[in-house]
């Protein structure tokens, strides 16, 4: 009898040392040219020749310190070349995907867009990137049920 109450409370303190299996339900992805489309339209209208007040510019409002890590082109002649803005775009929000990944934050809309304007490497997002993150957040949902363009 003792043999049997060791063998059960042995399989009872096995069963509670399992592994505990968590389902996630996946998010659903957004794709790339959502993402910028959204970007580019709270940014600039999806103007490519808007310039800003600190001299951002393309329809993504690029500051230089941004553009010169990922281009030869100067800055001031980027609208005259949509293949370069579109090919530092995509650059850009590859290295804010990777940061993200290695910080163990989701590659949301929202996560992209605070990177975006506060750099890949932030660390605290003021008002004014969260206001513009949950805009692009939002613009992005908008382009998955209709596009944009």
């Amino acid at each position: 009898m003792k043999r049997l109450a060791a063998i059960a409370l042995a399989l009872t303190s096995w069963a509670h040392a399992s592994p505990v299996i968590h389902f996630v339900m996946p998010v659903p992805s957004v794709t790339d040219a959502v993402i910028l489309n959204a970007i580019a339209i709270r940014e600039s209208g999806d103007n490519p020749e808007a310039i800003g007040a600190l001299g951002e510019r393309t329809q993504y409002q690029f500051l230089a310190r941004t553009w010169h890590r990922y281009s030869w082109t100067p800055l001031s002649q980027a609208a005259s070349h949509p293949d370069e803005v579109a090919r530092v775009a995509h650059a850009y929000l590859l290295d804010i995907r990777l940061c993200l990944m290695a910080r163990g934050l989701p590659e949301s809309p929202y996560f992209i867009a605070i990177s975006w304007i506060s750099g890949p490497h932030w660390t605290r997002s003021s008002a004014t990137a969260r206001e513009y993150a949950k805009a692009v957040e939002n613009l992005a949902k908008a382009a998955q049920v209709e596009p944009l363009r």
